[in-house]
C-alpha cells in the first residue's frame, strides 16, 4: 500500500479517537459529572499513546518492506 493511502486512514483512526475523548469531554462537563472525567481523560490518554506508538511502527515497517 502507498503512503498516499496509508497516511489518511491511519490520521483518521486518531482522529476518531481524539473526537470520541472530546465528545465525552464535554459531555460530562455540561451534565456536571466532572468526577468521571479526569479518570475517563487518564485512561484515553493510555489508549492514544498506544495507538500512535502502535500505528508509528505499522507505518515505520510498511516502508521497510516496500
Amino acid at each position: 500500500m502507498s503512503m498516499y493511502i496509508v497516511a489518511p486512514i491511519f490520521g483518521f483512526i486518531q482522529f476518531a479517537a481524539m473526537y470520541a475523548e472530546f465528545t465525552y469531554l464535554f459531555e460530562s462537563i455540561f451534565r456536571s459529572r466532572m468526577y468521571a472525567m479526569f479518570g475517563f481523560l487518564v485512561l484515553n490518554m493510555l489508549l492514544l499513546i498506544v495507538i500512535i506508538a502502535l500505528l508509528s511502527i505499522i507505518s515505520t515497517y510498511m516502508q521497510l518492506c516496500y
